[in-house]
């Protein structure tokens, strides 16, 4: 187990100091709680959120933890943990190795918390508390919170948490592709503006934005647009096709569709243009598959 046995201590007490962890997100019917996450590159043991805006401003607090079960406190293990400043605004040290005058000294000038774990003890014992800085880097700060599943509102500036639950038929967000204007024309000459050829620039070429369900809710004028948020179908790796989830007939709840199939079932039986079809599993592949059905169809 190593050190994997104190994330959950860890992560409890970041909930008791009012964090956010996960756990509202299952994978595999396990709870998705924030325990050796993040990009490759940027990975924390133990991470949480904390909203700490006012009533007019959503702004978010991330705290990243180091968790170590050594004998002594290395350079690497304060290294380490320093390195969280990128993406987050506090950063922690948990370790079960001694901790002597000299290292809360360097917590205290370099701004990293220390928590002091014990095997015996059913929580860590708060040795120094940092002070929350902005992190180095916003674009990595947003590509952590990716990772955790909380993207941004680009209407209200909201964080929340973006989730698909297939029974009710609900999604919390709706994702819009955009073109990085200048990136996009600097290398084609496609036109950036027009919605169609989005989807064939090259991936560096594009960026990825979010819309909250109570903004499209709210302040959408077209209430009628709110439909892309729904799951129409969803591909079954077992039975290797899709089904319908809009449906209720016969002909949706109790019929197996390929990939050609499904689209063309959404499209002329719930009125779904292609386009707008949000369905989960669907990867480039079919995508490929679909585009060459369509276009022999022009």
């Amino acid at each position: 187990m190593g050190e994997k046995r104190y994330y959950p201590m860890v992560r409890k007490w970041l909930e008791s100091q009012g964090y956010y962890c996960g756990g509202n997100i299952t994978d595999r019917d396990k709870p998705n709680y924030y325990e050796d996450i993040g990009p490759r590159h940027r990975r924390a043991d133990v991470a949480g959120v904390k909203n700490v805006g006012s009533r007019y401003e959503d702004q978010i607090e991330i705290v990243a933890v180091e968790v170590r079960d050594t004998r002594i406190i290395s350079d690497s293990d304060i290294r380490d943990t320093e390195n969280y400043h990128q993406y987050a605004h506090k950063c922690y040290l948990a370790t079960t190795a001694p901790i002597e005058t000299k290292h809360k000294e360097i917590a205290e000038r370099r701004n990293i918390g220390i928590l002091s774990l014990k095997k015996r003890r059913k929580k860590p014992k708060l040795i120094h508390a940092p002070n929350p800085q902005k992190p180095a880097n916003n674009a990595e700060m947003m590509d952590f919170l990716n990772s955790l599943e909380i993207v941004k509102c680009s209407i209200c500036g909201c964080f929340f948490e973006r989730y698909v639950r297939t029974k009710e038929n609900y999604q919390s967000y709706i994702e819009l592709v955009r073109a990085r204007y200048f990136k996009t024309r600097s290398r084609t000459q496609s036109d950036p503006l027009v919605l169609g050829e989005v989807k064939q620039l090259q991936p560096d070429c594009k960026f990825r934005s979010y819309i909250c369900r109570v903004c499209l809710e709210e302040l959408f004028l077209h209430p009628e647009r709110i439909k892309k948020m729904k799951v129409h179908g969803r591909f079954v790796a077992d039975k290797k096709a899709f089904e319908c989830l809009i449906g209720t007939k016969a002909t949706c709840s109790k019929y197996w569709f390929n990939t050609i199939e499904i689209v063309e079932h959404l499209r002329d039986k719930h009125d779904v243009n292609p386009d707008d079809q949000v369905i989960e599993g669907w990867t480039d592949k079919h995508n490929r598959e679909w585009e060459k059905h369509a276009s022999k169809k022009r």
